[in-house]
C-alpha cells in the first residue's frame, strides 16, 4: 500500500501527541494491524514519519525534564541521571 504525503503528516501529527500505531490506525481508518506491521519495517516512509513525530515530542520533554533538574526538582534529577546512566550504557563495552 502507498501513503501519501497527506497520510505522513497525519501520522507524523499524531505519533507527536504519542499516540501508538494502532492508535493512529484506528483514527485514520486503516486496516487493524496494518499501521503497526508497516512501522516494524526499517527505513519505509511510514515508519519513518512515526519516529520523527514521536521523537520530536520526547526530545522536547527531555528538554523540559533536564531543565527542571537544573531548577532543583528531585524527581527530575533522578530521571536524568537514570537517562544519563542508560546513555553510557549504550556505549560502554
Amino acid at each position: 500500500m502507498e501513503y501519501s504525503e497527506e497520510d505522513l503528516k497525519k501520522i507524523r501529527e499524531l505519533a507527536e501527541d504519542l499516540m501508538t500505531p494502532a492508535e493512529i490506525g484506528t483514527l485514520l481508518g486503516y486496516e487493524d494491524g496494518r499501521i503497526e506491521a508497516v512501522c516494524s519495517i526499517p527505513g519505509n516512509a511510514v515508519r519513518n514519519a512515526y519516529l520523527e513525530g514521536a521523537s520530536k515530542t520526547i526530545h522536547e520533554i527531555n528538554k523540559l525534564l533536564l531543565n527542571a533538574a537544573m531548577a532543583g526538582s528531585p524527581f527530575a534529577l533522578q530521571k536524568v541521571c537514570e537517562a544519563k546512566n542508560e546513555i553510557q550504557g549504550i556505549f560502554e563495552l
